[in-house]
């Protein structure tokens, strides 16, 4: 299979940061996943529901540039 993605730039700048990123994103997403499946079955040190919001927020600090489409 083949498929050819044509962007108009800058005006698509961000929709292709995506497509070119998606595998890092979809990557991320799995691996947050993971981790809160963890953090349900097997138990967290977590004291607040705060602590526990920024883990997740930390898990996801490397990817929410190219999320945002910056580079």
């Amino acid at each position: 299979m083949t498929a050819t993605l044509t962007y108009q730039l800058p005006e698509e700048a961000t929709d292709h940061l995506w497509a070119l990123h998606s595998p890092q994103l979809a990557a991320t997403l799995c691996e947050l996943d993971d981790a809160l499946r963890g953090w349900l079955k097997h138990g967290h040190t977590f004291a607040t529901p705060d602590e526990a919001l920024q883990a997740c927020r930390d898990r996801l600090a490397d990817s929410m540039n190219l999320a945002r489409g910056e580079v």
